[in-house]
């Protein structure tokens, strides 16, 4: 390998990471110029026009204050409440500044439809860039376009509180500097007599509410004491008695009862000691009542005997019986009475109370009532601290700003799209920066091919451009690797010993689509072409390409004699371009790596070998199955082929790792299908000599 090492790729690439290369970064941005200039080009080109066609604004602002004093001549808070001056207080009021009702008074007031910023789709700005017209105002009573306006007065307001003070800034913004302040003063004075509207429509509100509650509570309480009344006229006395003289009474007729019961006992014991003693006679009746009763006897008139003081004992004891039955009736009627208007009383006190809270309520109405009938001053919760001026300078754009913006915005926008571009791009485009992260310096870079007609067929340009810059970069890699054998068999003292011993040459790569059928192809077909000997084998055995490149038969092929067949049954096909001999992959016969293992493909090269003054094997990507490694056992060197801005770095790294790590002898990486005009550093190869006419040779 020239001027590197094989197996320190780990370390160099870890520094690779850790530092930070000046030049690769100037370089890079070079490389990138255009994509550089254009991008900040374009952008300050877009700022420019932009400036141009932005209508310049002028902001006006007035300044009020909510008042957190109170000129109160009554209670009026009692009916509607003032705005409090507390932070939620003031942000309520922003929101009422804010909103479309207020909004759309101003509008209407200064008649600002009529005013061509306010008419929707206007024609101005970037509708007036790309050939707008004006459209015909609709009016205020279409409801689209009546929103469309207040949308339009809305996204030029801005309210905002003054510091953490009570103050309200009202900023309004306009093409035309007097009308921002009109319409700023306008919307402050909207604001305040919209307050008082509220006041006044919610004293209004407040006065008929009452008024109509009143009435309902006056008819309420009538009602109530009418209740009490026929109530008190339904159970207030029973038989004509109230209830304390219903009570006199039941404690009167008590007593009667008690004294008539005590009378009747009397004139039963009596009865029953004289009618013990009747059978003496009359003189022991006499002795046994008392002359009490003899002399009420006697003037009843008639004789007296002890028959008739029986007789008259017996009227007496059932006089006094009838009287206390009479006594105990009435007294139960009386309590039946008191019983009766006991639970009337108790409907009664019910009524009284609902007719005193029915009195109560309506009373604290009529004390509203006249409060709100008294009103006669009222005042804004607001006021204007300074009104808007006529704002002298523009608010909108500022020229300098936006330029400013603008170039450092591009800058960084083309800085993002180059480093971006260069962070997400997958492969190498430069040999200084294979060395960088591999630590090994390529040993070729390959053009790509931009002749239209040989740009899917290189293989075919070396034959017919021999002298083409691609073809020399193919002979630069053949002088490169004879050169490096030149230097090995020379160190180990083998002379020439073996010159006309064929150099056995390996072609593999990270991965597929990078070019490496093709770069062998084409490199045995110029050094074919050059009159050597050259022998192409396709050990691709799972995707074989060689066979279709030069348009041979797949058959018979490599994977005839790897299945068992004798060496001799091996045939190889001729190129006619070049004379070159190819032997093809032929059709697959079994497992590839198992094939490959068996010693037949190396006594095959060893049986040809001095036959050849090259032998090019191609071999699938490393990355993807182990072939390669496999048939890196038997040859002089592997090349490592890596795309220009196609292969991915950490699959390069991990490709090139894997071969050197297995054993491999690894001759040089390439880079293949490089753009000649991309900068890929001094190791690019003949085009700077050749001039670009030999790249697009007809």
């Amino acid at each position: 390998m020239i001027g590197g090492t094989e197996t320190d790729t780990p370390s160099s690439f870890q520094a690779a990471l850790a530092g930070i290369d000046l030049r690769e970064i100037v370089a890079t941005l070079w490389r990138e110029r255009w994509i550089l200039i254009s991008i900040v080009g374009a952008v300050m080109t877009l700022a420019i026009i932009v400036l141009i066609q932005l209508t310049p604004l002028y902001t006006a602002s007035a300044v009020v204050m909510v008042d957190a004093r109170r000129n109160q001549i009554i209670d009026i808070q009692n009916v509607v409440s003032d705005v409090t001056a507390d932070a939620l207080a003031v942000e309520s009021e922003i929101q009422v500044l804010r909103a479309p009702e207020l909004a759309e008074r101003v509008v209407q007031k200064l008649d600002l439809t009529k005013v061509p910023e306010f008419q929707p789709d206007s024609g101005r700005g970037w509708s007036r860039l790309f050939g707008g017209e004006s459209a015909t105002p609709a009016g205020m009573d279409d409801p689209e376009y009546r929103g469309a306006v207040i949308d339009l007065f809305e996204d030029r307001l801005s309210v905002t509180t003054v510091g953490r003070s009570r103050a309200i800034s009202i900023s309004f913004t306009s093409d035309h500097p007097g009308l921002a302040a009109h319409v700023a003063n306008t919307l402050a004075e909207a604001y305040l007599e919209q307050q008082l509207e509220q006041k006044y429509l919610a004293t209004r509100q407040a006065t008929d509410w009452l008024n109509e509650r009143t009435a309902d509570l006056r008819r309420a309480a009538e009602e109530a004491d009418l209740k009490v009344e026929a109530y008190r006229m339904e159970h207030g006395t029973v038989r004509g008695r109230n209830a304390e003289r219903l009570s006199d009474e039941v404690q009167e007729v008590s007593r009667l009862v008690a004294r008539a019961k005590a009378d009747a006992e009397t004139a039963r014991a009596r009865l029953a000691v004289a009618e013990q003693v009747a059978e003496r006679g009359t003189a022991a009746v006499f002795g046994a009542i008392g002359t009490e009763f003899l002399v009420r006897a006697r003037t009843s008139g008639g004789a007296i005997t002890a028959d008739s003081i029986l007789a008259a004992l017996r009227n007496e004891s059932t006089i006094a019986d009838a009287s206390v039955a009479g006594l105990e009736t009435e007294l139960d009627l009386l309590q039946a009475d008191q019983d009766r208007l006991s639970r009337a009383m108790v409907g009664q006190r019910s009524l009284e109370r609902e007719a005193a809270a029915t009195r109560g309520v309506f009373e604290t109405f009529i004390d509203r009532f006249k409060q709100t009938q008294q009103v006669t001053y009222e005042r804004p919760d607001a006021w204007i601290v300074s009104r808007a001026l006529v704002p002298i300078e523009r608010s909108f754009p500022n020229s300098m700003v936006l330029l400013s913006v603008a170039f450092v915005g591009s800058i960084i926008i083309a800085l993002g799209v180059v480093f971006g571009r260069e962070r997400l791009r997958a492969g190498f485009v430069s040999a200084a920066e294979i060395e960088r992260m591999l630590g090994v310096r390529p040993i070729a870079v390959v053009p790509r091919i931009r002749a239209v007609a040989f740009k899917d067929r290189p293989q075919d340009y070396v034959v017919e451009k021999p002298f083409s810059a691609y073809a020399e970069a193919c002979r630069a890699l053949h002088t490169s690797l004879l050169l490096r054998e030149d230097r090995r068999t020379a160190g180990q003292g083998e002379g020439g010993g073996d010159a006309a011993r064929a150099l056995v040459l390996l072609v593999t790569s990270s991965q597929p689509g990078e070019g490496k059928s093709v770069l062998a192809t084409s490199l045995c077909r110029v050094i074919a072409k050059a009159g050597r000997r050259v022998l192409l084998i396709d050990a691709d055995l799972r995707r074989p390409s060689v066979h279709t490149l030069l348009n041979l038969s797949l058959d018979p092929g490599l994977n005839a004699i790897l299945a068992g067949a004798p060496l001799s049954e091996l045939r190889h096909a001729t190129d006619g371009a070049t004379g070159m001999h190819v032997v093809t992959a032929g059709q697959a016969k079994g497992d590839p790596q198992e094939m490959l293992r068996r010693p037949v493909l190396a006594e095959f090269i060893a049986s040809v070998r001095d036959k050849y003054d090259l032998i090019v094997i191609d071999s699938p990507p490393v990355n993807v199955v182990a072939d390669a490694q496999i048939l890196g056992t038997d040859v002089d060197y592997c090349l490592f082929l890596a795309a220009w801005s196609k292969t991915p770095r950490a699959g390069a790294v991990a490709g090139y790792r894997r071969l050197a790590e297995g054993g491999v002898p690894m001759g040089g990486i390439v880079l293949s299908m490089a753009e000649p005009d991309a900068g890929i550093g001094t190791y690019g190869g003949a085009g700077s000599y050749y001039g670009d006419s030999a790249y697009i040779q007809n």
